[in-house]
């Protein structure tokens, strides 16, 4: 039978396709074989949507000015808002803070302002020495952390608060960190080092900045500064130390929506009942070979053990449920499981290594529910408590307001603060509602599908089967469901377009119709999500063959060439 094949290989800069048509007729008595054709072929490239550098978003540097930029525009305002307190309280005229001539910060005989700051805590300031060193400190007011946990992972933010943890080990009877800089001598502000890398070694921490300033403020009045009244600290406070809190109902709109409960946003990839929908999905799934051959799953009593090893262990092997399931069987065997591995190349040191133990490969890991574990006891708060509390942590980016939501969800003080300290980002497909439904009868050994099925969800009807799609133009993939990796997007952008062509070029040419059109096949972005440095060590390895080809090949010198 004469059919027609597609075939597309989908790569992050380039997309092959190619038309086959197939004939499959096979008969080896009369020596008649399957026969193909290549009826068109072709390539597509396009630029890839990244920085083969480094690997970020085209986007990452413009993303960066913009973010410079605002922090610039916000400074700028901030010490205008300062500047304008002090003309409103009478203690400086306009011109001294905003002439260029006149103007109290450039002048030559002026003193070291860190100095002024030490003095301030034991000696009466003149009102230009107060007003410089608290305009100093507005304008340099330390480094604020709003969530420690992800900034400790992120390198440059991790110095900072490595910094700023052994500046606070240095603080004793009751001393400012502008003090202990001073006394230590050398530079005051944070430079680059020779080989130009960031050094963090005077970095302070905004509370300290801002119980800095209070002290200034008591310690003056104290000395009969008139200036140094309660209303200007209060207004001072409020201008110099403000900013705009992350708003976490702006992320929550980010969210996409759930497949089957089209109103409820995605559940948190890491919440309990998210975890354990997987973990009950490849339990399901699961199944086992006898000695004799025969294939089963596991029975319910089988797989609730299994789930209870996940929940006791932090990361479960196909080896841990053997053990726990069929101890004196060796002769049982998952059907997941490679029991006869080849020996692995190690490309770093180029030596054969033995393949490891087959059940040594890992079944699955609840992550989720043992960072839970690890930060409170999970078994004094309902599952719904926890997902929602998942759910605070992938959605708000404040350490303060997260702890303020967990403890109006009814988490203890001490909970709410440790549960501050874990991180969540991933969502998944299915809201916490949908899932709610879903997981009880998955529990009870039902496969998803069967599921579904059984709580009133059509999970066919998420999408046009490929079936329904046959025959028509695929349209731009709706904003709900792209992904947030701008090369899925580039390349699916540019499939489309060449998937197009062939229904354009044969609705035109209705001899050539789309009937005999049987399957299509496609290989899809093998290096999407590698890392940087090994697509570059990948490109470095194709240009030596590149060369290396090159250098072997020579022109062809017939015998009877002159020179």
């Amino acid at each position: 039978m004469e059919k027609r094949i597609f075939g597309f290989d989908i790569g992050i800069a380039s997309l092959g396709w190619a038309v086959v048509d197939f004939d499959d007729t096979a008969d080896p008595e009369n020596n008649i074989y399957p026969t193909g054709k290549i009826v068109k072929s072709g390539v597509r490239c396009f630029p890839v949507a990244e920085n083969p550098k480094d690997g970020k978003s085209l986007a990452f540097p413009r993303r960066q000015k913009r973010l410079q930029r605002k922090l610039c525009r916000r400074k700028a305002r901030r010490m205008a808002g300062i500047k304008a307190l002090f003309v409103a309280n009478g203690l400086i005229d306009r011109a001294s803070l905003f002439d260029e001539k006149e103007n109290i910060y450039k002048a030559r005989d002026k003193a070291d302002v860190w100095d002024l700051r030490v003095k301030a805590l034991t000696e009466k300031l003149t009102t230009v020495e107060f007003i410089r060193v608290l305009t100093h400190l507005a304008k340099h007011r330390g480094f604020k952390s709003y969530r420690i946990v992800q900034e400790k992972a992120d390198k440059e933010n991790g110095k900072v608060l490595a910094a700023v943890k052994a500046n606070r080990a240095l603080l004793e009877n009751s001393k400012t960190l502008a003090q202990i800089i001073v006394e230590k001598g050398g530079p005051k502000r944070n430079r680059d080092d020779r080989e130009g890398n960031s050094t963090y070694e005077n970095s302070i921490p905004r509370d300290e900045i801002e119980r800095e300033a209070k002290l200034i403020f008591e310690k003056q009045r104290e000395l009969g500064l008139t200036a140094a009244t309660e209303k200007l600290q209060r207004d001072f406070v409020g201008i110099a130390f403000r900013f705009r809190e992350i708003n976490g109902k702006k992320i929550e709109k980010m969210i996409g929506k759930c497949l089957f409960e089209k109103d409820e946003p995605r559940a948190p990839k890491n919440a309990p009942s998210a975890e354990f929908f997987v973990a009950w999905t490849k339990i399901n799934n699961c199944h086992v070979r006898d000695n004799d051959g025969k294939l089963r799953f596991l029975t319910q009593e089988e797989k609730d053990a299994v789930f209870e090893l996940l929940k006791n262990k932090k990361e479960v092997k196909y080896a841990d449920i053997h053990k726990k399931l069929f101890p004196n069987r060796p002769d049982i065997r998952f059907a997941d499981v490679e029991y006869n591995p080849k020996p692995v190349f190690d490309k770093k040191t180029g030596e054969i290594k033995e393949p490891s133990e087959p059940e040594s490969l890992k079944f699955f890991a609840l992550k989720g529910w043992h960072d839970l574990k690890s930060a409170i006891d999970v078994s004094a708060y309902p599952n719904e408590w926890l997902d929602k509390a998942v759910t605070v942590i992938a959605t708000q980016k404040n350490d303060a307001n997260i702890s303020k939501e967990l403890k109006n969800l009814g988490f203890s003080a001490s909970d709410a603060e440790n549960l501050a300290g874990l991180s969540f980002s991933k969502f998944i497909s299915l809201s916490l509602k949908a899932l709610y439904k879903i997981l009880p009868e998955m529990q009870a050994g039902k496969k998803y599908n069967e599921a579904c099925e059984a709580v009133g969800y059509d999970f066919k009807s998420t999408g046009e089967s490929f079936a329904v799609q046959k025959g028509k133009f695929l349209p731009p993939i709706p904003e709900s469901l792209a992904t947030t990796v701008p090369v899925v997007n580039r390349a699916m952008a540019q499939f489309r377009k060449v998937y197009n062509v062939p229904w354009r070029a044969n609705t035109a040419r209705p001899t050539k119709s789309m009937s005999n059109w049987r399957a299509t096949f496609i290989t899809t972005m093998t290096n999407a999500g590698k890392l940087p440095q090994s697509k570059t060590n990948m490109q470095k390895k194709r240009k030596r063959s590149k060369h290396r080809r090159a250098a072997n090949w020579s022109w062809p010198i017939s015998a009877d060439a002159t020179c």
